[in-house]
């Protein structure tokens, strides 16, 4: 790996993959999620397996794994986000074809315990991924605006990732690289 590979920008009228690769999401929080992307101009291919439940897992390890890996070959496809994280995502990773997933660089979003398909992705493929919001946590919920121009701005390029100040945040920021929610 030579570098951190940046996905391509996504914006209004870009395609979104919504998955669940780890359990099934509120029903009333997805339908809020999607109604606020859809609002911002994103078109929204839902995988069947979001609404799967095994248990607490949204379908099986397969199940989960094949939603992931198709919405990385599909080339409509431009985003994948996560429809809301939780266990089951580690179950993932000897499940993933890295070298379609290196060869289909997309932004690829989501935080809990889904930090392990995003380092997981990062270390085998180099391409950057993002640590945010979930369609069916913050997007089905209300979000501060703050987060909305933050986010949408950085995955739209309109806004340059970088330190947030003191003044933004409710601690100070931490000092040196941030990598997996660790400053290292």
């Amino acid at each position: 790996m030579a570098g951190a590979v940046k996905p391509k920008r996504i914006g209004p009228g870009s395609r979104i993959a919504i998955i669940a690769p780890a359990g099934p999401p509120r029903a009333d929080r997805l339908r809020k999620g999607l109604d606020f992307l859809r609002k911002r101009g994103y078109m929204l291919r839902v995988y069947p397996q979001v609404r799967r439940s095994l248990g607490y897992l949204a379908g099986d390890d397969r199940q989960r794994a094949s939603a992931l890996m198709d919405a990385f070959s599909d080339k409509s496809i431009d985003g994948i986000f996560a429809a809301r994280g939780g266990y089951g995502c580690l179950r993932l990773l000897p499940l993933i074809d890295y070298k379609i997933v290196e060869d289909n660089p997309k932004v690829f979003v989501g935080y809990s315990d889904l930090t392990a398909l995003l380092l997981s992705i990062y270390k085998k493929c180099g391409i950057v991924t993002f640590h945010g919001p979930m369609a069916a946590v913050e997007f089905g919920r209300r979000l501060r605006e703050y987060t909305i121009s933050h986010f949408f701005g950085t995955i739209e390029g309109e806004v340059s990732p970088g330190i947030i100040s003191s003044a933004q945040s409710m601690a100070a920021p931490p000092k040196g690289r941030s990598w997996g929610g660790i400053s290292r």
